[in-house]
């Protein structure tokens, strides 16, 4: 026997195996990190819309920046410090190209400084709770605003999760036979026209659609949006499953739900607005800007089973006037989907999907993202629509001004009334901003205004 080899080998197994633990350890923390983080990200995610407060802790009273990252960790056993200057001087550096769920990224002001925190949520996303957000809402980190006052990250969940066991999600609706008919009910009247205080495949409007649903499968829930959403047992998101109620509020104050939809498992949710105009199955990753919450029904009232299929009635008209339901204009929709691309930069002539705007270009592109046609110049834009009086603009309704490169006279700019003597548009250094109608420098170059909203 080789005796020197035997001994080598001998050592080189007694350290294997004295490491081998430790590399399991490792990985076990690892991945209850990512845990950690994952929690982190998805509940920040069902924060959405909660407002902004100054001093604010919890989604009661409302967050403020290092409030609204503190009450994220609190979640899951983890201390951060409260003041923002201290949670930027703790914890662990990331890398930018290292960002997990749950991260904490920093931005700083002009001067150099933190300025506010945010969450990391996966996909160059971040969720902050800042008063120029007016609340919890998402941040891209792709823009040319976020990498100029990128500051760093910071990884808190190295520590261990509550061991409290989560509360169980009520159970679905016990008979899956009856959520596959619904959906399958739901998934038919795809293409039905959007009609304010519809309740019959004729048209319907958000309600008139889940009601009527639901009612030919023998389950009652109130008319209105509002009342359907005292109806069944709250959901978190991550426990949604197919039959979920899911609703929303087009306006994000999140105190009354707008809108109410279906969910059809698979992310995806079917439901009937204005804005869409029919019945429409969408990504609910398009709408989580609007999400409010969800609710499970778990009572179905059951009637005998027919062996023929009888015919389809719609439900009958109630004699009582129906509660108005607030939905939001398609011109607010307008603001909302201009409001997603704020600091993107401005060139001359930029091409789509260059990552710049020029002024019709933005125009062009917000109007179609919510099914309208534009010509691609501003002074094709002026062409088309009806005529608005000054001061009498609404949201959405387009404005044109002359430009010194076009001479007076001559539309060379436009911008889309937001509001409140507000207007979104993109020029010069700012990029895609908010300016004042009353400003001299618009006011004095004022043109005219079309509206193109029907």
């Amino acid at each position: 026997m080789n005796t020197p080899l035997f001994m080598q080998r001998l050592r080189l197994l007694m350290v294997i195996i004295m490491i081998l633990p430790l590399f399991t350890l490792s990985v076990n923390v690892q991945a209850q990190s990512q845990s950690v983080g994952n929690n982190m990200a998805q509940q920040a995610i069902e924060l959405i819309g909660t407002p902004y407060k100054l001093g604010g802790t919890s989604p009661q009273s409302g967050f403020d920046t290092s409030g609204f990252i503190q009450y994220l960790h609190q979640q899951v056993g983890i201390t951060v410090p409260r003041k923002l200057a201290d949670q930027v001087k703790n914890g662990s550096t990331v890398l930018k190209k290292n960002l997990a769920a749950g991260d904490v990224v920093f931005f700083k002001d002009s001067s150099g400084k933190v300025s506010f925190a945010s969450i990391y949520v996966g996909n160059n996303q971040v969720l902050a709770s800042t008063p120029s957000t007016k609340g919890v809402a998402y941040r891209s980190l792709t823009t040319k605003w976020a990498t100029d006052h990128y500051l760093g990250a910071k990884r808190y969940h190295k520590l261990t999760e509550n061991s409290e066991q989560k509360p169980q999600a009520p159970q679905q609706m016990e008979n899956s036979s009856t959520v596959d008919s619904i959906l399958q009910l739901a998934r038919s009247l795809e293409g039905a026209n959007y009609v304010f205080g519809g309740t019959t495949p004729a048209g319907f409007d958000t309600s008139g659609y889940i009601q009527y649903v639901l009612k030919e499968h023998q389950i009652t829930i109130p008319r209105t949006v509002r009342n359907q959403w005292q109806t069944g047992v709250s959901i978190q998101q991550h426990d949604l499953q197919p039959g979920d109620l899911i609703f929303f509020d087009a306006n994000r104050k999140f105190e009354t739900p707008t809108n109410i939809g279906l969910f059809l498992g698979n992310n995806k949710v079917i439901l009937t607005a204005s804005q869409f105009g029919k019945v429409v199955e969408k990504d609910l990753k398009e709408l989580q800007r609007y999400y409010m919450g969800a609710k499970r029904l778990t009572e179905i009232n059951t009637i005998p089973v027919v062996t023929s299929p009888a015919p389809v009635t719609p439900p009958p008209v109630s004699s009582e006037p129906a509660t108005p339901v607030v939905e939001t204009s398609l011109g607010d929709q307008i603001i909302l989907s201009g409001e997603n691309y704020l600091g993107t930069p401005y060139k001359l002539g930029a091409k789509s999907g260059s990552g710049y705007f020029d002024c019709s270009l933005f125009v062009q592109t917000v109007f179609r993202e919510n099914g309208i046609s534009l010509p691609r110049s501003s002074r094709q834009q002026s062409q088309v629509g009806t005529l608005v009086k000054w001061g009498e603009w609404e949201k959405g309704d387009l404005l044109f001004f002359w430009t010194r490169a076009s001479g007076q006279g001559t539309v060379g700019h436009v911008a889309i009334y937001a509001g409140d003597g507000k207007i979104l548009h993109t020029w010069g250094s700012k990029g895609v901003a908010y300016s004042n109608i009353e400003s001299n420098t618009w006011k004095s170059t004022y043109m005219g205004a079309k509206r193109v909203i029907k």
